[in-house]
């Protein structure tokens, strides 16, 4: 296997899934957005992957976006909804086939998107060592 990008958007994605306070603010999270879906809603953004290989070990720097989608007027709900998925991802991921270096925040961004559609992305890193089984 070249790349665990999928398996870290999985292992994200049941993270969210996790925490109530952010299920109950939100209509769903979603990699794909489903027709007429209300909002606020949470999508998968952009996911981007760097290999960090050395002579003695594989791995990769994994950069995943999540984005928020709100219509309430001002950046409150959007902002909120960040903060709860930063609470959520600051407990360490445990990937089944790479070993976790590290996970951090490294960006997060609110705005409006178009008159009355608030948007909001939180960006995460994560460095793993890969594990063959």
């Amino acid at each position: 296997m070249s790349t665990r990008m999928l398996e870290v958007q999985q292992k994200v994605f049941q993270a969210l899934l996790t925490n109530t306070n952010l299920v109950s603010k939100v209509t769903g999270i979603f990699d794909s957005v489903p027709e007429n879906t209300n909002l606020p809603y949470v999508t998968f953004g952009k996911i981007a992957s760097q290999p960090l290989n050395t002579k003695t070990s594989d791995g990769e720097m994994i950069s995943v976006s999540i984005d928020i989608w709100s219509e309430k007027q001002g950046k409150k709900e959007t902002v909120d909804i960040m903060s709860e998925i930063e609470l959520t991802l600051k407990t360490e991921l445990v990937l089944d086939t790479a070993t976790l270096i590290s996970q951090r925040v490294i960006n997060r961004e609110a705005w409006e998107e178009t008159y009355g559609l608030f948007t909001g992305t939180i960006e995460f890193e994560i460095k793993t060592i890969w594990e063959e089984i």
